[in-house]
């Protein structure tokens, strides 16, 4: 079964880009034709993203460098892009790019702990950054680590109405059963995997579980 990218985000800078025979836009449509002639063709220095429907398509000079990653989420993965992954870190007033940051280090590392300091970094910066809760209470759930914490932002976030490309609250909910079952809290458990199966009955990750605490 294929999957696709559910989200593209590009923290390309464009401004880094040195294009001497051809326009900007010019030089994503070569790269999103998948012509490896059309894109030698470009001259210049630099670091292209393009994306049409479900394609998306990179390329670099080899003096420029590009990073990136998928972040792994229950509605589907998104790919993050930047010049560095350090300089998705290097932002400290963004709550997006501690966030993103946040998710990296889940997704790559699997180190939860800083993972949640970066959260905790894009709260400070942003407190109505309703997605960076979401992304907390996921990772204290997946880590099993600062559970009252985890709980704490799932709630907040099952309080708030997200936005179509915000995480969904079927996956709250799993999430804050998820830390129920890591207290040993059965019960509380199975209501919140029911909670999320009500929402999305095909969760999958709801199922699963529900069996386990049924």
């Amino acid at each position: 079964m294929d999957h696709y990218i559910e989200r593209v985000v590009d923290l390309l800078d464009p401004a880094l880009n040195r294009i001497h025979n051809m326009t900007a836009e010019e030089a994503r449509a070569r790269v999103l034709s998948g012509q490896p002639e059309a894109v030698r063709d470009i001259d210049g220095s630099f670091a292209l993203l393009a994306r049409a429907g479900k394609t998306v398509r990179m390329a670099r000079s080899l003096d420029r460098p590009m990073r990136y990653f998928l972040a792994k989420r229950a509605e589907g993965p998104a790919l993050i892009v930047a010049d560095r992954i350090d300089a998705i870190h290097e932002q400290p007033g963004s709550a997006k790019a501690h966030s993103y940051f946040g998710q990296y280090l889940v997704s790559v590392e699997k180190n939860y702990a800083d993972a949640i300091g970066e959260f905790e970094t894009a709260l400070k910066a942003e407190p109505t950054y309703m997605a960076a809760y979401y992304h907390l209470g996921r990772t204290a759930a997946l880590g099993n680590t600062n559970l009252a914490r985890g709980e704490q932002s799932l709630r907040k976030y099952l309080g708030y109405t997200p936005k179509e490309n915000e995480p969904t609250l079927a996956n709250a909910h799993y999430y804050l059963g998820a830390i129920y079952e890591n207290q040993g809290k059965k019960a509380e458990a199975k209501r919140s995997f029911e909670a999320a199966l009500k929402l999305n009955p095909t969760l999958k990750l709801a199922l699963d579980a529900l069996k386990r605490v049924s």
